[in-house]
C-alpha cells in the first residue's frame, strides 16, 4: 500500500488501522519517490530481530575467515596425499 504525505495526513486514522490491524505497511511518498514506510510494531520487532541474527552470522563468520586458508593443492602437498 502506498500513499503520499498529504493524503496520510488527511486520512491518518484509516491508513494507521490497516496497518496495525491489517499488517499492511505503507509506503510513504513524496513528489513520487518512496520516502518513509510505515510498519506493524510486530513485524518492526521481527525485522530487528532477523537483522540482528543477520549480523550474528556475518561476525561468525569473518571470525572463522581470520585464519590463513590454503587451496586444496596445497592441501594435498601439505599432508603428502598427491
Amino acid at each position: 500500500m502506498t500513499t503520499t504525505t498529504s493524503e496520510l495526513t488527511n486520512n491518518f486514522s484509516k491508513f494507521y488501522n490497516r496497518v496495525v490491524k491489517d499488517g499492511q505497511p505503507l509506503v510513504i511518498s513524496e513528489q513520487d519517490k518512496p520516502q518513509a514506510v510505515l510498519i506493524n510494531y510486530s513485524i518492526y520487532i521481527d525485522l530487528l530481530e532477523d537483522l540482528e541474527l543477520k549480523e550474528r552470522f556475518s561476525e561468525a563468520y569473518k571470525s572463522t575467515r581470520k585464519e590463513p586458508t590454503i587451496n586444496l593443492n596445497e592441501l594435498k602437498i601439505k599432508y603428502g596425499l598427491s
